[in-house]
């Protein structure tokens, strides 16, 4: 279940998410000892960005703060303690925000850091140069990994980490990041803090 966690008094009837206190979304956060963290920024600089919204939890329920009404510093304890594991995809992003806010973090896993250590490289965008993705189908295998890009006037293959390749390939789920362009520009619309919710939350778990 996705709730969101705001004073921000919701404008929409939905049923894409739930309404929930702080103090009960906090306590239900300290009862688990692997939380999923995830962001939504207004860019990509920490210094001259904002944080929007913050995403908490694990395969069952999403807890997404909006960090105006309640920043994530409330959550420092929490993060920094030694009894909990985090569990990030690209994970140097992420944390540049928590460091902006004096947040850090000790137990870290890194989803997208350890695809990258089981291929250990392989794959390269110059590894692919020139070759079709169906050379690499194999017995109904299809290697969603990768991506088609253009350099040079020239239609390659990359290889890809990213949370869209990795979902894709590892539990069949095809996420959509339109919205994340969005969220800037429209605020905590329903799809917004249904996107914030799933990326990491229920549907994909």
């Amino acid at each position: 279940m996705i709730y969101l966690v705001s004073n921000q008094r919701s404008l929409f009837e939905t049923d894409k998410y739930k309404e929930i206190s702080f103090e009960d979304a906090k306590k239900k956060l300290y009862e688990l000892s692997v939380i999923q963290l995830d962001t939504e920024t207004s860019g990509l600089d920490p210094f001259t960005k904002e944080l929007l919204t913050y995403q908490l939890g694990n395969k069952e329920n999403q807890y997404v703060f909006d960090n105006l009404s309640y920043p994530i510093t409330l959550f420092k304890e929490l993060l920094e303690s030694d009894n909990i594991l985090l569990i990030l995809h690209n994970a140097l992003f992420d944390l540049k925000w928590c460091y902006k806010y004096s947040i850090w973090p000790k137990h870290i896993y890194d989803t997208m850091l350890a695809e990258q250590l089981i291929w250990l490289g392989w794959g390269t965008q110059e590894f692919y140069n020139g070759i079709e993705p169906w050379e690499y189908e194999h017995n109904g295998y299809t290697w969603p990994y990768l991506e088609a890009t253009t350099a040079k006037g020239k239609l390659i293959y990359k290889f890809s980490t990213s949370l869209k390749a990795v979902s894709k390939n590892r539990i069949g789920v095809e996420l959509d990041k339109t919205v994340r362009g969005k969220i800037n520009k429209v605020g905590l619309t329903p799809e917004v803090i249904e996107y914030a919710g799933l990326t990491f939350g229920p549907k994909i778990n």
